[in-house]
C-alpha cells in the first residue's frame, strides 16, 4: 500500500459520506481517528481540538499522520490550517506554509472556523513557531544494543528443548511480579506508545495504575515473595483472546494464543519463564545481568550526567506501563546530581 511505503501509521479521516472507510483503514492496520465532517462544512471547535490533540500525540510519538477528506481540499485544508495555528503560527505564516498545497479552506464557514480556532490559539511571540518536536538525547545506540541482546536470547531459547511459551501457550507468567531495568523500561514504554492504538493504550494504563496500587499494597503486607494473585491482579498486558477455542484433545483443554498484548515484544523475564531453573539461571547469569546493568547505567549517565545509585535501577512492570517509572527516574537523577554536587563542594 502506498501509504505504508511513505511510512504512514496514523490516519485522521474527515469523511462523513464514506461511512465504512475508517473501518477499512483500521482493518489495514492503521491507527485511525474518525472526525466525520459533512462535505463543504467545518468541524465543531471542540471536536476539532480533540482531533488535533490526537495528531499532536501521534507526532510526538514519532508516528506519521495522513489527514484526508474525500478530495483533500476544503475539510482537509481547514484541519491543516487549524493545526498550524495550534502550533503557534499566525494566519499569514500558516497561509504561506500551505500555499504549495491544494488543501485550503474552501468557503466562508471553513474560514470562519479557522479564524475562531486561531483566536483560541494565538501566534507565538517568544520563539519562532515550529512543527518539530525536539529530542536532545539520542538513546538509539543503547536501544539497538538491547534489541541485539533480545535477539540473542531468542536464538538461545530456540536451541533449548521446546517448552510452552508464556503469553502465547499459557498465561502463568502473568501472575508473577516482573521488575525491569531502566533499558528494558525505556524500550517497553516506547513500544507501548508506538505500537498500541490510543484507546487500547489508555486501557492498559488504567489497568496498570490499578495493578500497581494492588501490588504495592500486597508487597508491603507480605514483606517477601508473593504472587500477583495474592493482590487480586495480573499483568496489565494479559488479555483473553476471543479466538480461544476448545482443543481437539480428549481432555477438552482450552488452547489460547497471544494472551499477551505485546507477545512479540514481551519482557525478557517473560521470554525465559517456563525454562528449567538451571537453564533460566544460566541465561540470566551468563547472558543478561551484566549487559542489562551496563546498558541501564549508560542510559542513566547519558540522561543525568551522573552514575546511578549502587543498588541499581529496577521498576515494576505496572509502573513502566503506566509511565510512573519516569517519576522514579527523575527522583534518582535529582538525588544523584545532589550527591555529585555535595562531593564537589567537599573537594
Amino acid at each position: 500500500m502506498a501509504l505504508r511505503e511513505q511510512g504512514i501509521q496514523c490516519i485522521l479521516n474527515l469523511c462523513d459520506e464514506l461511512a465504512e472507510l475508517a473501518h477499512i483503514e483500521r482493518e489495514f492496520g492503521f491507527e485511525v481517528y474518525h472526525l466525520p465532517v459533512i462535505d463543504e462544512e467545518a468541524p465543531e471547535l471542540e471536536a476539532l481540538d480533540q482531533a488535533l490533540e490526537w495528531v499532536d500525540e501521534a507526532l510526538f510519538l514519532g508516528k506519521h499522520v495522513y489527514i484526508h477528506c474525500r478530495h483533500g481540499i476544503g475539510r482537509t485544508g481547514t484541519v491543516l490550517n487549524a493545526y498550524l495555528l495550534r502550533k503557534g503560527m499566525g494566519q499569514q505564516l500558516a497561509t504561506r506554509t500551505l500555499r504549495r498545497l491544494r488543501s485550503q479552506p474552501a468557503n466562508y464557514d471553513q474560514w470562519r472556523t479557522v479564524r475562531q480556532y486561531g483566536k483560541q490559539n494565538p501566534p507565538l511571540t517568544i520563539r519562532e513557531p515550529s512543527l518539530e518536536f525536539g529530542k536532545t538525547v539520542d538513546l538509539a545506540p543503547f536501544i539497538a544494543n538491547y534489541l541485539s541482546l533480545e535477539a540473542q536470547i531468542e536464538r538461545e531459547l530456540t536451541n533449548l528443548p521446546p517448552a510452552p511459551r508464556c503469553g502465547r501457550d499459557h498465561g502463568q507468567c502473568c501472575s508473577s511480579p516482573v521488575s525491569l531495568t531502566l533499558i528494558e523500561a525505556l524500550v517497553l514504554s516506547s513500544r507501548i506508545n508506538t505500537l498500541i492504538p490510543g484507546a487500547e493504550r489508555a486501557e492498559i494504563i488504567r489497568r496498570a495504575v490499578e495493578a500497581s496500587r494492588k501490588e504495592r499494597k500486597v508487597r508491603q503486607a507480605l514483606q517477601g515473595e508473593y504472587c500477583l494473585s495474592d493482590a487480586d491482579t495480573m499483568c496489565p498486558l494479559n488479555r483473553t483472546n476471543p479466538l480461544c477455542a476448545p482443543a481437539v484433545e480428549p481432555d477438552d483443554t482450552i488452547i489460547c494464543q497471544d494472551l499477551c498484548i505485546l507477545y512479540e515484544y514481551r519482557p525478557l523475564k517473560c521470554r525465559i519463564f517456563g525454562q528449567s531453573e538451571e537453564q533460566s539461571t544460566h541465561l540470566w547469569q551468563n547472558t543478561l545481568i551484566e549487559p542489562l546493568k551496563e546498558l541501564s547505567e549508560q542510559v542513566f549517565l547519558t540522561l543525568s550526567g551522573s552514575l546511578p545509585p549502587e543498588e541499581g535501577l529496577r521498576f515494576s512492570l505496572p509502573d513502566v506501563l503506566s509511565g510512573k517509572y519516569v517519576e522514579a527516574v527523575f527522583r534518582l537523577m535529582l538525588f544523584s546530581s545532589g550527591e555529585n554536587a555535595a562531593e564537589q563542594a567537599g573537594d
